[in-house]
């Protein structure tokens, strides 16, 4: 069933660049209609997803894929009602159907909870990192269009700006919870495994994304990070980021490995 919420997402996307090449309102209609039934059919499968598992699904890779794509969907949404352009929400569409076509390849068997993960803990430190790995994700998108537009319209400085703005923004939004999901990751270490910081591989590669995040701001608020400099520093945070978030569970033992 997540192919047919793929494919609605896929046909929303589709609608919404004809209708921003063409500016026709009956293409936005249409783009709505396929976003809300491809939305829907994404929350029902979650839904169904816990009912089956009697736990929210956040404990393996295939389950934080799909969770993490329903955010993005959210929180474009919610970027959009803030920060105005419509196309953001086309951002949040591209951004979560590459994580469900990633999804469609990993297995989905329902596992056994470990014991290790039978904790509330597991829901806050979880789920705090996917909200901020969300807006990060929006982030990264804006800063692509940011550079593009760079790339073709350096001298509309006021577009440029507007963009940049836009970026922070959303960065601000995310970074409290990164450090929430840190926090929570930490106290529930000391909890599991009698420490709060382990030096496990996926501990130091959140700690850096957190100090690149951390970094960005305070270089915009203390040294006036703008421009290319900015948009570069953000989209170089969310590549670290899937990294963390996929890549070191196949090149380093982990004790994250379940995840």
């Amino acid at each position: 069933m997540m192919t047919g919420a793929v494919a609605l997402y896929f046909l929303s996307l589709v609608f919404s660049l004809i209708g921003w090449k063409t500016r026709g309102k009956l293409f936005a209609v249409i783009e709505g209609f396929f976003l809300t039934a491809g939305w829907a059919l994404h929350s029902y499968l979650i839904l169904k997803r816990s009912i089956e598992a009697q736990r929210f699904p956040l404990t393996d890779t295939y389950e934080t894929l799909i969770v993490f794509a329903w955010l993005i969907v959210v929180l474009s949404f919610y970027a959009t009602l803030r920060l105005g352009p419509r196309w953001i929400k086309s951002l949040g569409m591209t951004a979560a159907l590459c994580l469900l076509v990633f999804s469609l390849f990993i297995n989905d068997t329902i596992q056994p909870l470990m014991p290790s993960l039978r904790s509330g803990w597991l829901y806050v430190h979880v789920g705090a990192y996917l909200i901020a790995y969300a807006s990060f994700a929006i982030a990264f998108g804006l800063s692509a269009v940011f550079f593009l537009t760079f790339l073709r319209h350096r001298d509309k400085k006021a577009m440029l700006d507007n963009l940049e703005g836009m970026i922070f923004r959303v960065i601000d939004m995310g970074f409290p919870l990164l450090t929430v999901g840190l926090a929570c990751g930490s106290m529930w270490a000391s909890i599991s495994w009698g420490r709060f910081w382990n030096w496990d591989a996926k501990e130091v590669w959140a700690l850096t994304t957190w100090l690149i995040y951390a970094g960005c701001l305070h270089l915009r608020h203390t040294q006036n990070l703008r421009g290319m400099n900015a948009a570069l520093l953000a989209m170089m945070g969310f590549i670290v980021i899937l990294f963390t978030y996929i890549g070191v569970n196949l090149f380093f033992p982990t004790l994250h490995s379940y995840a």
